[in-house]
């Protein structure tokens, strides 16, 4: 347990996750928001430790046991599919049933049943159609969905974004409807608009080549001149690669690694493979990857669940995110996982036309830059799995996973990542991109100038600029000697 319930317990009754978390020692929901009912008659929320407290109103009170606190859970809170997963491997099948049987028309009799045997691969002895209409599984104004697909067996509209092998939700978040009202692509055209061409192909030079090397630092490598190249030309050509299928993507992971890490075009990798490091000479685990008889299955999952997203014109950012942190937590390889994961983000949103053709925005670069900011988004989901997960370290520091663990890269909340994955690629625009315009054009201007004013070569003109740009448009006393061409006063002037 995260923390104890018990406080809680003596003043409110629990209800929906937090009923659940204190029965059967799950884990607290993606969202951080739990629900207890009280005895007084207003609704009030709390806080303890990490997790927010709904305090709701008498009217809210239910009997004390599975189904109704299943029913509560999907009426009055969020869908969190891994926590439902785990209520329905512990809850008791003949209530479930009875509970069915006797609500063959009812909303959330069709929602528990076709759940129940969607997260648990498991058929219930229920021979009959559910009757009635049918009933989207997510609500549209509350998730991102994708185009319906009719389930007649359940009544259900199966309107998830992904299948049963990677099935990611997102909530539709005031932050997140706020910054998916931002056209950006709009934005990105009108700074090209008013730039003039040659600046913009120095501009998109330079970008590029940042975005590489930015990528590649975030993994704490430097890549040599050719894989630098080699990158570039990949990234230029993101939008018309297509990537998210087995063989495409292990033959670009075999185009961007530096170690011999290269893969078979047949299969991922087959050994354990997790993100460490060593304190006090001894091995830290910060995050293991899916299990390598997993790994197939997720991948295939997470392609088709692309293909779906797609095909519903699902916000390109909701998709680059699901796919892009998607492919990183599942982590195929042995090695290139997290430029592959940033990778996809650009092939996802050039190919929809988020970024125009010709340029770039690199947002890697605002990674690096803003590493804290990257590390919370991947460790928001990599913390509460990694207390999930039972392992041993063997002396040759090999990991070994004890039982299923699929469901927990499968059945992700990516609402934060979506909101990180927006913000950061609007602060990119500013910071990296228009920054980078702005640079270019001030510089053009001032080296005219100085061309015209002073007698230095076109070498000193650039040392010049950079150096007081360097120095918080200072020009440094300790260079004086090598501008014996400029006196105080031009000096000065050059500032």
């Amino acid at each position: 347990m995260y923390f104890s319930l018990q406080q809680v317990k003596k003043k409110y009754q629990l209800a929906g996750f937090s009923y659940f978390m204190d029965k059967y020692s799950i884990a607290p929901p993606y969202c951080g928001t739990i629900s207890c009912i009280s005895n007084k008659q207003k609704n009030y929320t709390g806080k303890i430790r990490n997790i927010e407290l709904r305090v709701l109103n008498c009217k809210y009170v239910l009997e004390n046991s599975d189904i109704p606190n299943i029913v509560f859970n999907l009426k009055h809170e969020t869908v969190d599919l891994l926590f439902l997963k785990e209520v329905f491997e512990n809850i008791n099948k003949k209530d479930l049933m009875r509970y069915i049987k006797s609500n063959i028309s009812g909303m959330y009799a069709k929602k528990i049943y076709f759940l129940y045997e969607y997260l648990s691969c498991k058929k219930l002895d229920f021979k009959k159609e559910m009757k009635g209409p049918y009933i989207d599984i997510l609500d549209e104004d509350k998730y991102f969905t994708s185009n319906k697909e009719k389930i007649k067996k359940y009544k259900i509209n199966d309107n998830f974004l992904g299948n049963p092998d990677f099935n990611p939700l997102v909530r539709k978040t005031d932050r997140i409807r706020d910054l998916h009202k931002k056209d950006f692509s709009k934005r990105l055209r009108d700074i090209m608009a008013g730039t003039g061409k040659e600046i913009l192909k120095r501009a998109a030079d330079f970008l590029y080549s940042m975005e590489t090397k930015s990528s590649y630092r975030i993994e704490n490598e430097i890549p040599p001149q050719n894989k630098v190249e080699v990158f570039v030309e990949l990234l230029k050509y993101s939008k018309q690669l297509n990537i998210l299928d087995k063989e495409n993507i292990i033959a670009l992971q075999n185009e961007i690694v530096l170690s011999a890490e290269k893969q078979d075009k047949d299969y991922y990798t087959e050994k354990q493979n997790y993100v460490g490091s060593y304190r006090k000479g001894k091995p830290v685990i910060h995050f293991i990857a899916a299990r390598p008889e997993d790994k197939q299955g997720l991948m295939n999952g997470l392609f088709n669940a692309d293909a779906r997203m797609k095909e519903s014109g699902l916000n390109p950012f909701v998709r680059a995110a699901v796919i892009s942190y998607g492919l990183v937590f599942i982590h195929p390889f042995s090695d290139g996982n997290g430029r592959l994961h940033r990778f996809v983000i650009h092939s996802i949103l050039k190919s929809s036309g988020i970024i125009p053709d010709d340029i770039i925005v690199p947002i890697s670069a605002n990674m690096l830059n803003n590493r804290l900011e990257y590390d919370s988004s991947l460790e928001n989901i990599s913390k509460p799995l990694m207390k999930r997960i039972q392992y041993t370290l063997s002396e040759e520091e090999e990991i070994k996973v004890k039982g299923e663990t699929k469901s927990y890269y499968s059945l992700i909340d990516y609402t934060d990542i979506v909101e990180y994955l927006f913000f950061t690629f609007e602060k990119t625009i500013t910071e990296e991109f228009e920054e980078e315009i702005l640079y270019l054009s001030s510089y053009d201007r001032a080296f005219k100038k100085i061309d015209r004013e002073y007698e230095l070569s076109p070498k000193k003109i650039d040392i010049l600029i950079n150096i007081i740009k360097q120095n918080d448009n200072k020009f440094p006393k300790r260079r004086v000697k090598q501008f014996p061409e400029l006196n105080e006063k031009s000096r000065e002037r050059m500032e």
